[in-house]
């Protein structure tokens, strides 16, 4: 069939409305993805200066449930609390997300998956901080499947059991495998990163233990070289994010507790230091009290007065962990109530720290709520 001159216009206008209606739909689609891109930042820009940080800790059995997490959020607003740190690699080694990390997946280190860019992106729109808990060198499934990374018994050249299970701080691989899961976790959405169980066995000291990569260095040296490696990889791709170190409180007192953690090297490397200020784990005696859980506000403020006098000048700043839970095990503590979250947050407000974050492992949070809620 000959077509026409005005059919050939007809057809032609038509193509080009076509592309030009298909040109402006995409340029609809990316304007859109633009703007949520956009309302995103912005969202983690607001939660990013924060002056003093209240916060609590939250499992990811806790947040898998997004509408828990906004019962969560309720009460933290009605809380003035701005915080929360989650694991995203738990106190056994478990992966509580889903990882595109090979090595998690060959020993099958992965159990859960928790949308963590989806509970971002929630407590984010109420400006609430994240945090991304890492349990760095306790990790069970990396010393089970990979017994050439454990950290060994010396006697017996088996892994190391007295404190289950930990990995070998030198090792290149396990460290690779942290550094790896901390990048993965701040491209969903965490503000920061923080490394617990950053040191090596506690129970039984060096003297009992075998590094299988050992290269000379001390093994405070390799924490802090490592955590010097840390940071100059994450900054480097995610320039706003923060990290920080869980270190026991028994650092402020005794500098080389011989697991690694020597405070003032460990502060020239991170954002924030934050030591678990348990009143009920002290020993008698400790900071000059005969009964340091009696005294909750005295033992923060002490603590937290000598733990910034030790990392003055480092850059590091000071937000504690404090005791959010009755210990069962020390009958002196079975009186914690309100007042005892209370005295220990009179404690970091008055010796001008950069906040706390109350630790409940089980996330029973009945007291917190309890004496912080507005009533």
């Amino acid at each position: 069939m000959k077509l026409s001159r005005l059919d050939k216009i007809l057809i032609f206008s038509g193509a080009i409305v076509g592309v030009t209606s298909t040109f402006f739909d995409k340029l609809e689609i990316n304007a859109a993805e633009n703007l949520e891109e956009k309302v995103q930042e912005l969202q983690i820009s607001q939660v990013e200066d924060i002056k003093e940080f209240r916060g609590i800790y939250l499992t990811p059995y806790t947040v898998k449930n997004i509408s828990k997490v906004g019962q969560i959020i309720e009460r933290m607003k009605n809380s003035n609390l701005n915080t929360v740190v989650i694991d995203v690699k738990g106190d056994s080694g478990e992966i509580l997300h889903k990882t595109d990390i090979e090595l998690a997946k060959q020993i099958n280190a992965y159990i859960m998956n928790v949308d963590i860019e989806k509970i971002n992106k929630k407590f984010h729109e109420n400006n609430i901080y994240t945090i991304a808990r890492i349990v760095a060198f306790k990790d069970i499934p990396l010393a089970k499947k990979r017994p050439d990374l454990a950290v060994l018994n010396k006697h017996t050249g088996n892994p190391f059991e007295r404190e289950k299970y930990f990995v070998d701080p030198y090792s290149e691989e396990v460290q690779r495998y942290n550094i790896d899961i901390a990048l993965e976790v701040l491209s969903k959405g965490f503000n920061e990163i923080q490394f617990d169980y950053m040191r090596t066995p506690a129970k039984g000291g060096l003297n009992d233990v075998l590094f299988t990569n050992f290269d000379g260095r001390k093994v405070n040296k390799v924490i802090e070289d490592f955590l010097k490696r840390v940071r100059e990889e994450i900054k480097e791709k995610y320039p706003k994010a923060k990290i920080s170190i869980d270190v026991f409180g028994f650092t402020i007192v005794k500098e080389d507790m011989k697991i690694g953690q020597i405070l003032k090297n460990i502060a020239k490397h991170v954002d924030y230091i934050s030591p678990m200020l348990y009143p009920s784990h002290y020993s008698q005696g400790n900071l000059g009290f005969k009964i340091p859980d009696d005294h909750p506000y005295e033992l923060i403020y002490k603590s937290n007065i000598e733990a910034l006098r030790i990392i003055e000048g480092s850059g590091a700043k000071l937000r504690p962990w404090i005791q959010g839970f009755a210990w069962t095990k020390n009958p002196r503590t079975l009186k914690f109530d309100k007042n005892y979250i209370l005295e220990q947050i009179r404690g970091t407000k008055e010796s001008n720290t950069s906040g706390y974050i109350i630790w409940n492992e089980a996330n029973n949070y009945r007291v917190t709520w309890d004496a912080l809620e507005k009533k």
